[in-house]
């Protein structure tokens, strides 16, 4: 890796920092000329004229002679020369960074290292490479809005506001705002959040008379539910969402006494006159509700 020679240079007059470098192998294609690149484990060609195409090859996933192998089968390409000792056997991510090319002196050979210290330095520049591209990204996963996967999880667990079941990212995390900020513990936050469960209908907390029924931090709850929205949800169903809000926001010591589930249902009222006989009988029906 590029990284890697730099590292190298770091080190004391003590170590060794010779490659112990040997010719992997040599390329050529058939076109009017060819420059090569390695550079942070991958290779890439660009052939001039010819049949053969640019080339763009993870070194990480072939070994050198494997490496030789890919780029003959290639249309164009030629490999004059590839190791043919026990190093062929090597990941071709021991190439050496460097540039060629083939017009000139020996700029088709593709050198490698076989130094225990520089494939230590090498494997260190891998993750210290990887690390410096992922700094930028550290602030957006401190951030429950930009944060993401195991990042966002951790920020939910930090507040005390787990992922629900099945919860994509980009509503779980303005979730854990909300939930963060939102009064909490008394009837009118409760009703507050009921309202936003069931659209603004009415939703109210009240308290168990204690003075009348010997009780202490007992409440009922009263939630209004269109008939609309009972064909989408069962009772059962807003029962479990009803008591998984309270349950998020009661203070200690209170508990949910019982659950009224209301559907209020009106009817205009109509009125009407006959005539019997020279009398006048009026009907007024009330509304129902």
């Amino acid at each position: 890796m590029t990284l890697t020679q730099r590292l190298i240079n770091y080190l004391h007059r003590v170590f060794d920092k010779n490659p112990d470098q040997f010719l992997a192998l040599r390329i050529q294609c058939n076109g009017m000329g060819l420059t090569w690149t390695i550079c942070d484990g991958v290779l890439t060609t660009k052939p001039v004229g010819g049949t053969a195409l640019p080339l763009t090859i993870n070194l990480r996933a072939y070994t050198v002679a494997q490496l030789a192998m890919l780029i003959a089968a290639q249309p164009g390409y030629t490999v004059l020369y590839v190791d043919s000792s026990a190093r062929s056997v090597l990941s071709s991510q021991v190439l050496m960074d460097a540039a060629g090319n083939v017009g000139q002196t020996n700029g088709d050979h593709l050198y490698g290292f076989t130094s225990v210290l520089w494939a230590y330095m090498d494997a260190n520049a891998e993750q210290l490479a990887e690390a410096g591209q992922q700094i930028g990204n550290m602030l957006q996963q401190m951030n429950t809005i930009s944060a993401a996967d195991m990042w966002l999880d951790y920020q939910g667990a930090f507040f005390g506001v787990p992922r629900n079941l099945g919860e994509l990212d980009a509503q779980y995390g303005p979730r854990i705002i909300a939930t963060v900020i939102r009064p909490l513990g008394n009837n009118v936050a409760i009703e507050s959040a009921l309202r936003v469960l069931n659209g603004g209908l009415a939703a109210s907390v009240v308290d168990y008379d204690e003075l009348v029924n010997n009780s202490y931090g007992l409440f009922d709850v009263n939630f209004a539910v269109s008939l609309t929205m009972l064909q989408v949800t069962t009772i059962l169903g807003w029962q479990t969402a009803i008591s998984t809000i309270i349950n998020s926001m009661r203070d200690a010591g209170t508990h949910v006494r019982q659950i009224n589930i209301e559907t209020p249902v009106e009817a205009a009222p109509n009125f009407g006159a006959m005539v019997i006989s020279g009398q006048t009988v009026w009907i007024y029906p009330s509304s129902q509700t």
